[in-house]
């Protein structure tokens, strides 16, 4: 699963993740992370947008890891 949402990273940490479904909630195992620096210039758009990119970049990681 693809954990993404642009409010929690801005919150709590910067980066994407997609790991492991589990029964809690986002507490699976992490199969990849990617960092993603918040720059002063961001506007939520454009972090958003570089969060995604880094998702692909990530989820292209995780099929080469299969």
């Amino acid at each position: 699963m693809l954990e993404y949402d642009v409010q929690q990273t801005l919150l709590h940490d910067e980066s994407i993740m997609i790991h492991q479904m589990d029964q809690g909630v986002d507490s699976g195992p992490i199969a990849v992370e990617r960092k993603v620096e918040i720059r002063p210039q961001d506007t939520t758009l454009y972090y958003e947008m570089r969060c995604y990119e880094a998702a692909i970049v990530a989820f292209e990681e995780l099929i080469d890891q299969i």
